[in-house]
């Protein structure tokens, strides 16, 4: 959409059908996927995968983050949360120090928030047991480099408590 500028104020957005319908197909979409998401919680099978995510998920958690997934399909809650929004992208954009930090943060703290108790990551089986016997690394991953060894073996074998 296109904006012209009168005596330093905007002016009102041009109207642009296309961008209007492009708009109107979206919010559609999003809302028929949280309406879905919403439904599907309670289906007992896993026929509508990745949809019906939230049954495995705590109910506080899980319907919190749907409600306010929900209120941002709100179009008055979206024009009253947008100003805010802006100044934190134009905060991200004049420092990229910030944004890279705030986003290196996110990742750190999901990392440290949800560990991975299935232990399905790699061959974490094989390396878990040869940390567990005190076996030489070098003898059963040849082909594993100084860092690997140092994080699945020295560093496992540092922080055992047993």
């Amino acid at each position: 959409m296109t904006t012209s500028r009168s005596r330093g104020r905007a002016a009102a957005p041009l109207s642009d059908p296309a961008a209007d319908r492009a708009a109107l197909a979206l919010w559609l979409v999003l809302a028929l996927i949280t309406a879905a998401r919403a439904a599907l919680t309670f289906v007992p099978t896993m026929w509508a995968w990745s949809l019906n995510l939230m049954r495995f998920v705590a109910p506080a958690p899980g319907w919190t983050l749907w409600a306010l997934s929900a209120l941002a399909l709100v179009p008055w809650l979206g024009r009253r949360a947008l100003p805010a929004l802006e100044a934190l992208g134009r905060a991200f954009d004049r420092s990229a120090v910030l944004a890279y930090g705030a986003w290196a943060a996110l990742a750190a703290a999901l990392a440290w928030a949800l560990p991975d108790r299935v232990r399905f990551v790699g061959d974490f089986l094989l390396r878990f047991g040869t940390a567990e016997r005190a076996l030489k690394p070098s003898a059963l991953f040849p082909q594993a480099l100084p860092l690997d060894v140092f994080l699945h073996y020295r560093l496992a074998r540092l922080c055992d408590t047993s």
